[in-house]
């Protein structure tokens, strides 16, 4: 599925997957749910959250370098 039709939850708002991939830095808090033609995330390097449920072509998290 095209990144601009796939939408997340990034810092309280809803954002497409193609606006994060532009800005991933200003990501702190991002929470995914029911997205099947999700494969990848971008590094999300300021991410100190990342939650996703019932993503199945998810197969890896990306960095996060911030996460403790």
């Amino acid at each position: 599925m095209a990144p601009e039709k796939i939408f997340l939850i990034v810092n309280g708002r809803r954002m497409s997957l193609a606006k994060l991939i532009e800005n991933p830095k200003a990501a702190t808090d991002v929470r995914v749910d029911n997205c099947p033609g999700l494969s990848a995330l971008p590094d999300l390097p300021a991410a100190t959250v990342v939650w996703v449920d019932n993503c199945p072509g998810l197969s890896a998290l990306p960095d996060l370098p911030a996460a403790t």
